[in-house]
């Protein structure tokens, strides 16, 4: 990727990150597939989050579940 193309996305996600947090609803309606995910993965080690929002509730979920992230 070029540094043009990845100052593009940068650009495009600054300008759009507040409303999306402002949206993205804070109830954990995905809880029920992420304890899935926890219980597949033994409930232990770190997590890669790219290009997922702001970390709320998802990422957030997994820290108090005793992720690294």
């Amino acid at each position: 990727m070029s540094t043009t193309a990845a100052s593009n996305i940068l650009s495009l996600y600054q300008r759009h990150a507040e409303a999306f947090a402002r949206k993205r609803s804070r109830t954990l309606f995905e809880k029920g597939w992420l304890d899935k995910f926890i219980a597949a993965t033994g409930g232990k080690g770190h997590i890669l989050d790219i290009g997922c929002g702001n970390g709320q509730p998802i990422a957030e979920y997994f820290m108090t579940q005793g992720f690294k992230l």
